[in-house]
């Protein structure tokens, strides 16, 4: 990797996290208009179980996707659909 590819890596990571520091205070900024009462302990530990909660649902998808096929699981969806 060269000098400039190795910069422009760099930089992308820190439009990246910036995004993501700008998302998270819009986040915080919503939940605090909606719930006044809120602590922002209280919406760190809101944040954490939602991306506790899709690390493992990624897990899960990752899983079904090496043991099914597509099309095994586009039809556990509809089931599972049609039983909600």
């Amino acid at each position: 990797m060269t000098n400039l590819e190795w910069d422009a890596q760099k930089v992308m990571e820190q439009i990246h996290m910036a995004e993501s520091k700008h998302m998270q205070m819009g986040a915080l900024c919503s939940y605090l208009l909606q719930y006044p009462d809120m602590t922002i302990r209280d919406f760190l530990q809101c944040q954490q179980k939602n991306s506790e909660n899709k690390r493992r649902n990624w897990v899960i998808m990752t899983r079904l996707t090496r043991e099914f096929t597509k099309d095994q699981i586009e039809y556990m969806i509809i089931v599972v659909v049609l039983m909600v």
